[in-house]
């Protein structure tokens, strides 16, 4: 038999050393840090799916917060009939010109509405009689109404010759979803 030197058993039991670190590292420890490192892109996926979540969470919220804002303007069911709807219409109108004081000389509502891609449009024709601050008042509670109304064409002209009093002409517009 072979007899080594002190000094080259010292060197075959290091490379024989290495090379079992090696053959342990590529067999036992490979699979560790494979299996670590899936587990670490499959954290950052999630993680990534949850700011995504987070953030669609956030925005529902925010969009329930602006529906409950603009729920007052969807009372009407959107299954009435015309007839219902344009009543109610007209009930709105009337509150809101008593309470801006106006005398209401003609109201005469459209029975049928126009309908559009995913909406209906009712109109209504009025004639009043007001100074201009009840006019103003009127055009304000409109604007700020519970149902969603715009006044679509405004005509004014003098009553009388001191122009106290004006004889106002309106198309009014209300829109259902």
């Amino acid at each position: 038999m072979i007899q080594f030197k002190r000094r080259e058993k010292i060197i075959a039991a290091a490379v024989g050393a290495a090379i079992a670190l090696f053959l342990f590292q590529k067999v036992f420890l490979s699979h560790l840090i494979e299996r670590s490192r899936g587990i670490h892109n499959r954290i950052r996926l999630e993680e990534a799916t949850l700011a995504s979540n987070i953030d669609l969470q956030k925005k529902k919220d925010k969009i329930l917060s602006d529906m409950e804002a603009f729920k007052k303007y969807f009372q009407a069911d959107k299954n009435a009939p015309d007839r219902e709807v344009v009543g109610m219409f007209v009930k709105e109108l009337e509150k809101i010109a008593q309470e801006s004081s106006l005398s209401v000389a003609n109201l005469n509502p459209q029975i049928e509405p126009e309908e559009s891609a995913n909406r209906k449009t009712y109109k209504a024709d009025m004639r009043v009689e007001a100074n201009f601050e009840q006019l103003c008042s009127f055009l304000y509670k409109v604007e700020n109404s519970k149902l969603m109304i715009k006044v679509n064409k405004l005509t004014l002209s003098p009553k009388d010759e001191q122009a106290s009093a004006l004889k106002v002409e309106m198309s009014i517009v209300m829109v259902m979803p």
